[in-house]
């Protein structure tokens, strides 16, 4: 069973090339790739995720403040 994963990074071209890896990777399923945490804690808590990479620097809102936020809803 594949696992899914979402993607949350500000930088366009690090965050396509991230994407082109797990999409790649046999056993993962990229479902969402987002640029910010607003977009991300908004949307991630209605999809079935199994992990996030987060950048944890993040512009408006750190990585770190948006996993802390997902993790109480």
């Amino acid at each position: 069973m594949k696992k899914n994963i979402c993607i949350v990074e500000d930088n366009r071209d690090l965050r396509e090339a991230m994407s082109l890896m797990v999409q790649f990777t046999e056993n993962y399923e990229l479902v969402c790739a987002y640029e910010n945490a607003e977009i991300a804690i908004a949307s991630i808590p209605s999809l079935a995720i199994d992990a996030v990479l987060m950048d944890i620097n993040l512009p408006q809102e750190s990585g770190i403040e948006c996993v802390a936020k997902l993790k109480m809803i």
